[in-house]
């Protein structure tokens, strides 16, 4: 890594900025975020954008939880149960996002959230964070979703299991605080329902949220960091170019 010319990072200074610095004395890293990826040609993307908005936009502002723990976690049949039962007990609106697994839900949990619920397989998940109805994200912590919250102005309940997720959790919990983590080692329904019922009351998280994506529309301003830093990466290779 050394050797290479840039090290680009899907972050932006302000968010940050300690990290940023400390790896610049050693690695010739640059923050060009946030990268928040639209849904594209994705054709399912599109079909669940036509079903999922409007159904947001007759929500109130604030409202609805947002639970997606990506594309490539899939959760165990009796932590999924606890998840629900959470969910379910703390009668918030929601909108989750299932990639299979929806048999191993609660027997009749659909038909008892019906009335305040939307599940789904898929969403253009960086749309929906920036809808006005959506009051907090209970997520896995991917750092892609945290970025994609922040750009949303979103506060986080975070559940997180491998990789960096557990670190991820404690920016956004202890750093940032612009969300809480789920305590314990075992997926809880008691503790699933108190953490949504916390975030989604404490105004502190949301006011603090929205002070971060105030700060990442800045850093990709025409003045902002990662615009600069944009300019420069590619006045730098065009300049390399025409030798």
């Amino acid at each position: 890594m050394k050797k290479a010319h840039s090290i680009l990072l899907n972050t932006f200074d302000a968010l940050e900025e300690e990290a940023i610095k400390g790896l610049q004395t050693k690695l010739p890293v640059m923050s060009l975020g946030p990268f928040c990826i639209g849904a594209g040609g994705n054709t399912e993307a599109l079909d669940a954008d036509d079903e999922c908005m409007p159904w947001l936009d007759r929500q109130t502002s604030g409202s609805v939880l947002y639970i997606s723990f990506g594309s490539k976690l899939i959760l165990q049949k009796d932590a999924l149960e606890q998840l629900a039962l959470g969910v379910e007990s703390s009668e918030v609106t929601f909108l989750w996002t299932i990639r299979g697994g929806v048999e191993d839900l609660p027997e009749g949990f659909l038909e008892r959230t019906k009335g305040r619920s939307k599940v789904m397989p898929w969403v253009s998940q960086g749309k929906v964070l920036k809808h006005r109805a959506i009051g907090a994200f209970l997520t896995h912590c991917g750092w892609n979703s945290i970025i994609e919250a922040i750009v949303g102005g979103v506060p986080m309940i975070c559940l997180p299991f491998f990789a960096d997720q557990p670190t991820n959790k404690i920016l956004v919990e202890s750093k940032w605080r612009i969300g809480r983590g789920i305590e314990g080692s075992k997926i809880a329904a008691e503790c699933i329902r108190q953490a949504i019922q916390d975030v989604m009351s404490n105004s502190n998280f949301k006011r603090e949220a929205s002070l971060l994506s105030s700060l990442a529309s800045s850093a990709m301003s025409p003045e902002g960091s990662s615009y600069q830093n944009l300019n420069f990466l590619l006045e730098k290779f065009c300049n390399h170019g025409t030798k």
